[in-house]
């Protein structure tokens, strides 16, 4: 009797060391499995607001980049970019040309207002094929000119009217002799060229152009 209940004292103190390593590596998966799962949530958590940001992101881009690549878009955007800030739509573009600087993402367009007066519009290309306006100007002179930064470099861009068509080139004498330049106009009315220049191309004085006939003689600069 003494014997049997040693025996079943003995399998009483193993099965309570059984339970007590079983109870102690449940803990360590249940701590396993909750660290695990603390893993995954946060994942998911950072993925959620990926999404989110992702989503955001592409509304605002896609809401910038809404101008489809055609003279009448162009000229309805414009439209509304010249009149912002008023209660009262005054100024009625007329886009005139729109030109591709070479292989860049920058775009111009030659735009003519009610008044006569000649303007510039340049335009950007994002990754969706659409275009947005970051810039804009226009004026009375019979030339103008803007430096404009792109993806690809600086280029000049020059712009304006060609009274009774007599303007065959522009000569530009910068300040930096190598920097000094020559380029035809085409005999038209109106007319937007553009030309690669070097990043350290200083922007030149109206007083620097200087204007050709056909025959290579030099015409008066007047408003």
């Amino acid at each position: 009797m003494s014997s049997a209940s040693t025996v079943l004292g003995g399998w009483r103190t193993q099965s309570t060391k059984k339970v007590e390593r079983f109870s102690s590596t449940r803990l360590v998966e249940d701590g396993k499995w909750n660290n695990e799962g603390g893993k995954v949530g946060m994942k998911i958590k950072i993925f959620f607001v990926l999404i989110v940001i992702s989503i955001g992101f592409s509304f605002y881009y896609f809401n910038e980049y809404k101008i489809e690549n055609d003279k009448e878009a162009i000229q309805s955007s414009l439209k509304v970019w010249l009149n912002r800030g008023s209660s009262v739509e005054v100024l009625e573009p007329n886009v005139l040309k729109v030109v591709q600087l070479e292989n860049t993402k920058s775009y111009v367009s030659l735009f003519q207002l009610q008044e006569g007066n000649y303007g510039y519009a340049n335009l950007i290309k994002g990754i969706n094929g659409k275009l947005k306006i970051i810039s804009s100007g226009q004026g009375s002179n019979i030339i103008h000119h803007q430096i404009l930064e792109t993806n690809r470099g600086k280029y000049i861009v020059l712009y304006g009217k060609n009274p009774n068509m007599e303007i065959n080139s522009i000569s530009v004498n910068s300040r930096i002799e190598e920097h000094n330049f020559k380029i035809n106009v085409p005999t038209e009315k109106s007319f937007l060229i553009y030309k690669k220049v070097p990043d350290n191309f200083e922007n030149p004085l109206l007083d620097e152009f200087i204007l050709f006939d056909e025959n290579g003689k030099e015409i008066e600069l007047y408003q």
